[in-house]
């Protein structure tokens, strides 16, 4: 959704750390990365786009996975 509805690449699943990975969470993560070319606009539509996903998708597994 993020790449196809709001332009913003990014990748998942267990990048190539799967040991990493499967000791933080019991899921797969999210990538979005960020360098000197993207300005602070870019930036917060990212977490903003993320937000409306997140609402209309609803929480559907409870209050997430973060640490």
């Amino acid at each position: 959704m993020l790449s196809d509805s709001y332009g913003v690449m990014c990748r998942s699943g267990h990048l190539c750390a799967q040991p990493l990975v499967d000791h933080r969470t019991t899921d797969e993560v999210l990538r979005i990365s960020v360098y000197v070319y993207n300005s602070e606009d870019e930036i917060g539509r990212v977490f903003e786009a993320m937000a409306e996903i997140h609402e209309a998708l609803g929480n559907q597994n409870g209050s997430g996975n973060r640490r």
